[in-house]
């Protein structure tokens, strides 16, 4: 790996620390004290935290100028849809077969997509124009 991309992943994880604090703090409030179902505070948590995400991500990991752009915007959207499902599916079979809480979950869950939202974000969303 070189020093671009790692700085790249230490960035992408910091932003990703923030968006994982606005997710569980959205969804842990929706859930608690506004009765929220689990997947529905799960999924509007993930919504708030794809925006921030998208935002830091672009002008502060990948330092890319210029204004957002809603195709760029639409596959980082497509690409944590699918980081989305597999984080309610990791939720879902690790809830159903052992004694963790959906908190407890949801954290083990999240941490096993993360490597997927960096290869995406990296190679598909916010590669570099080519010279």
């Amino acid at each position: 790996m070189n020093l671009r991309r790692f700085n790249n992943a230490l960035r992408f994880c910091a932003v990703g620390s923030i968006s994982f604090i606005i997710d569980f703090s959205a969804t842990f409030t929706l859930k608690e004290y506004l009765e929220a179902t689990p997947f529905l505070a799960n999924t509007i948590g993930f919504c708030l935290a794809v925006s921030n995400g998208y935002f830091m991500n672009k002008y502060w990991t990948y330092q890319q100028t210029g204004k957002a752009n809603i195709q760029q915007f639409n596959k980082f959207l497509l690409s944590n849809l699918i980081g989305l499902i597999m984080n309610t599916l990791i939720i879902k079979i690790l809830i159903e077969t052992s004694s963790l809480s959906f908190f407890t979950a949801k954290i083990i869950a999240t941490i096993m997509v993360v490597a997927w939202n960096f290869s995406a974000a990296t190679f598909f969303i916010f590669k570099p124009a080519k010279s």
